[in-house]
């Protein structure tokens, strides 16, 4: 374990390419490799999880949402590492850390001047599960007056290369500032002005509509009303000469996965110039 803890630990400072996608201010590419499972908890983070049945084997990666910073990159991590790592593993080593280093973050999503980049830190430890030995690793990113972490666990060495990879792809965005002129121009600036705030991953309207970003769409909310505005998705999208059928095709892609009991469920595509797929029912969130 300790020559894994010492390979895997030297991955911090490479530097990859691959196929990406964007999780608030992470830009990265998955896991490569076929077995793993994505799962988006709303508001929390992106996790990549595999299993090996055969070696009993596993690895988890998460790729948390960016919360506030406490200052500065030392009270970053070790609050991180406490409600991360010790109290989700009850990890009671000292974990091996390595210096914050310090890196300008990418330009896309750039705004605001005067930033001085990113800085990261991270720290490794073991600890027992399932009458084994486990090891979770905390990066920990912090800046622009916010923190993100990414955290690794895994009871082998061979998801070292996985997560090599997924650390090498990581790229930071610089949070969008906020701009007052955006707020003055936002939807229905007839009403009273209240305390809403623009942020590069939510937006909150002064009429009560509530805009979050999230891997796989937006999710805007009102009371007890959700709308999930997806991303363009090309199997989703594909085009179908039989209006019907690409209308299913979406359905299945889209929302059978998300719900179960299905009920009064209706078609209404409009075939024009202009094609309209329309589909409802009354379903259960899973």
């Amino acid at each position: 374990m300790k020559t894994y803890i010492t390979t895997i630990f030297t991955i911090l400072a490479c530097t990859a390419f691959g196929q990406k996608e964007i999780y608030d201010l992470v830009i990265y590419a998955p896991p490569p490799g076929g077995g793993w499972k994505k799962e988006v908890k709303a508001n929390t983070y992106t996790s990549y999880t595999s299993t090996n049945e055969q070696t009993k084997s596993y690895c988890q990666v998460f790729i948390m949402l960016s919360t506030a910073s406490k200052g500065n990159i030392q009270q970053d991590f070790e609050s991180e590492w406490q409600n991360l790592v010790a109290k989700q593993y009850h990890v009671t080593e000292a974990p091996q850390v390595t210096e914050p280093t310090t890196e300008e973050s990418s330009p896309t999503g750039s705004g605001g001047q005067g930033a001085t980049g990113w800085q990261m830190k991270s720290g490794l430890a073991s600890f027992t599960f399932n009458n084994g030995t486990s090891s979770v690793m905390l990066v920990t990113m912090s800046g622009y007056n916010k923190t993100v972490s990414i955290v690794t666990v895994t009871n082998s060495g061979d998801y070292t290369t996985a997560i090599q990879q997924l650390l090498e792809s990581v790229e930071m965005k610089r949070p969008l500032m906020e701009d007052p002129v955006k707020q003055q121009t936002a939807p229905n600036t007839s009403q009273p002005a209240g305390n809403s705030k623009f942020a590069f991953t939510t937006t909150n309207f002064d009429d009560g509509w509530v805009a979050t970003e999230q891997a796989g769409w937006v999710q805007v909310t009102k009371g007890n009303i959700k709308v999930l505005i997806h991303y363009p998705n090309r199997n989703a999208d594909a085009y179908n000469s039989v209006v019907m059928d690409g209308l299913k095709n979406a359905w299945n892609i889209l929302v059978a996965p998300r719900y179960s009991s299905a009920a009064n469920f209706e078609c209404k595509p409009i075939t024009g110039w202009q094609t309209i797929e329309f589909a409802e029912a009354d379903m259960v969130e899973k």
